[in-house]
């Protein structure tokens, strides 16, 4: 009979007595489990297809990166790595692409390792909540609105960075000054001690990767050489 209740045609009758199964001796087990191992499958089906959608995902985002690093001349049309490539490669962490459009356009040149640290402590953090800083110098201020303006110019390529200047204010005041102490910095600030060391851990992170620069761009590498040293002191001596 069908499932309403019509009685099946002779063909059909015929042909399903064809099938092994009124003779199997595993048929009674076969029709026990045969809706559990229905919905397996359907599961298996359903997660087969929300992978191969993340592949294509992937691979998509992946194709998107590769046209970009050819726009701005880190790749060529065959992928391979131009000579500002193979630098540009060294730098591994959060907006790169704005990292290294700024080395490009030299806005670091001349930029003492306060101020360098500064910058990149502003790209580090990515905390919004308001807080109370010290004032930031002049010239982090003019340095600060010219990555401001690059940030945005690459913004349809990769989302900008909160760069606050009272974040980096903090951080510059820090390397600027190696008399000033841990308890010295945390009064300059209502951030959580916790989160100046969390800060300044990730502004380490940033230099570092600067530092790896030393064929390419001997002066900043050394630049940030000398903050990351100025960072390491008190109760972050003993960082990364």
């Amino acid at each position: 009979m069908s499932t309403d209740g019509e009685p099946l045609p002779d063909a059909v009758v015929q042909s399903l007595e064809d099938f092994p199964c009124p003779t199997c001796p595993s048929r009674s087990a076969c029709q026990k489990d045969f809706l559990t191992a229905s919905r397996i499958r359907q599961e298996q089906q359903r997660h087969t297809k929300s992978i191969q959608a993340l592949r294509t995902s992937l691979w998509h985002r992946f194709q998107e990166r590769v046209e970009v690093l050819q726009k701005f001349g880190y790749l060529t049309l065959t992928t391979r790595l131009t000579a500002e490539g193979e630098w540009a490669r060294l730098i591994r962490i959060d907006h790169s692409l704005l990292i290294t459009e700024l080395i490009r356009a030299e806005a670091f040149t001349g930029a003492d390792p306060s101020l360098l640290a500064g910058i990149l402590a502003s790209l580090a953090h990515d905390d919004d909540r308001p807080g109370a800083f010290p004032r930031i110098s002049p010239g982090l201020s003019s340095l600060l609105g010219q990555v401001r303006k690059l940030a945005e110019s690459l913004s349809p390529y990769e989302d900008p960075p909160l760069l606050r200047a009272d974040v980096a204010a903090l951080v510059e005041r820090w390397v600027a000054d190696p008399t000033l102490t841990w308890i010295g910095l945390c009064r300059l600030t209502t951030m959580a001690e916790g989160d100046i060391y969390r800060l300044l851990a990730r502004t380490l992170e940033y230099l570092s990767q600067v530092q790896t620069l030393k064929t390419t761009h001997p002066g900043l590498a050394e630049s940030a050489s000398q903050a990351i040293t100025s960072i390491r002191r008190g109760v972050l001596e003993e960082l990364p």
